[in-house]
């Protein structure tokens, strides 16, 4: 952790600015917050094996239409990303200001954001559709709509893929 040197004593870096030996409210209420989504994930896992338990024919015949490299991949991608976000934790405890590849993850993870709306625009279609139990026009128009911002998100992919990786 830095410190900063006064006259008298060091004080830690993130205690410069008004915080003190109690934890922050923003903290303990994300901690709570993630409590209750630990509970959620607790009961879907419940959920899973129970229902795989009652019906092991089911898993026997779709597990194998599962794609575990390509899993692995996006899990190790996934846990990678925690490593960067923990060392830009640490460089915000010494107060160390640094704007060397922001943009590369501002603008990527801002396409993220739209690629996990489309998918959420995907799903609702879907839903509307299971819901009407047959395609209506209505049925058509949404997914039309949907797919125009689906070409929108992956023109604007190839846009950002050659500007990052391939212009020089």
């Amino acid at each position: 952790m830095a410190t900063v040197a006064t006259a008298s004593t060091t004080i830690p870096a993130s205690r410069l600015h008004g915080h003190h030996d109690r934890p922050s409210m923003v903290s303990v209420g994300t901690i709570i917050w993630l409590s209750s989504e630990l509970m959620f994930f607790a009961a879907l896992f419940a959920s899973y094996f129970t229902i795989r338990a009652v019906s092991p024919e089911l898993w026997a015949q779709s597990t194998e239409k599962l794609d575990v490299p390509y899993a692995a991949v996006n899990t190790t991608i996934l846990v990678l990303s925690s490593a960067t976000c923990q060392l830009g934790v640490f460089a915000a405890e010494r107060g160390q200001v640094g704007r060397s590849g922001s943009m590369f993850y501002l603008t990527t993870g801002f396409h993220a954001l739209h690629v996990t709306g489309g998918l959420i625009a995907f799903l609702f279609v879907l839903g509307r559709t299971f819901m009407a139990r047959r395609f209506t026009h209505e049925q058509a128009v949404s997914a039309i709509v949907v797919s125009y911002y689906w070409h929108f998100v992956d023109v604007v992919w190839i846009g950002l893929f050659a500007t990052i990786y391939l212009i020089k």
